[in-house]
């Protein structure tokens, strides 16, 4: 009977320990890429007019009416300008490595006579400020261009 007992106990004990290992997937597990893309498209993001910066184009723009809305494609992330920004550059898309990298950034143009490409594409690290700089020029044009954007956007609610 005692072995019995003995027995018993530890078929207990293993059967608890192999029930306490075995937790759910909680999502603490995600990869780089996994969060940014989330917090990008989680909102519409609004234009900071305190640090946008398109003095160097000619025309009148309200930066205020500025914002930028992320959505995931089959290929990676697309991204679409609206407001008064959007008669220049009415969007792109882009690419997000596994480690939260991101490259292959495409521009699209709101005319044929333009060309538009990004100098640069940050996220800050709390993923609440979105910066881009994005060169536009004559399409064809051998120098001098229409202007260089810096586009800085904060994440909407």
């Amino acid at each position: 009977m005692k072995k019995v007992k003995q027995s018993l106990l530890l078929i207990a004990v293993a059967s608890m320990s192999i029930f306490m290992s075995c937790g759910g997937d909680d999502g603490g597990d995600k990869t780089e890429k996994e969060v940014l893309t989330e917090a990008l498209v989680s909102t519409t993001w609004t234009a900071d007019a305190s640090v946008t910066d398109v003095s160097g184009v000619n025309g009148t723009f309200d930066i205020g009416t500025f914002t930028v809305k992320f959505t995931e494609t089959a290929d990676g992330l697309a991204f679409t300008l609206g407001g008064d920004i959007s008669s220049y550059i009415t969007g792109g898309t882009f690419s997000v490595s596994e480690a939260g990298d991101i490259s292959n950034i495409l521009v699209n143009s709101a005319s044929a006579e333009l060309s538009a490409s990004v100098t640069s594409f940050v996220v800050n690290a709390a993923r609440t400020s979105v910066s881009l700089n994005i060169n536009v020029t004559e399409a064809g044009a051998r120098v001098g261009g229409i202007g260089q954007y810096v586009l800085v956007f904060s994440a909407g609610s």
